[in-house]
């Protein structure tokens, strides 16, 4: 990553978090996240995952909520998580 110009690394520190939250999303393995619904609100992020009949995305939930640190970091914003 030192060797980056800073332009192309920040893609990649960005593509980076992208696929971290995409595995939070299928951490259960189990497909219980039926679809998410991303709204950006006040400059803060708010992420609504929807369960499949009969799952619950508490272990996803709890997943996306361990990166929400590094999406400041990335992303200069406040990320939150609920399920609808």
């Amino acid at each position: 990553m030192k060797i980056m110009p800073p332009p192309e690394g920040e893609f990649v520190h960005k593509a980076s978090l992208l696929l971290r939250l995409a595995r939070a999303l299928n951490l259960g393995r189990s497909g219980a996240v039926r679809g998410a619904r991303v709204r950006l609100s006040r400059g803060e992020v708010k992420l609504t995952l929807q369960a499949k009949p009969r799952a619950t995305v508490d272990l996803e939930l709890w997943a996306v909520e361990k990166e929400k640190d590094y999406f400041r970091e990335v992303f200069g914003r406040e990320l939150s998580a609920a399920a609808a």
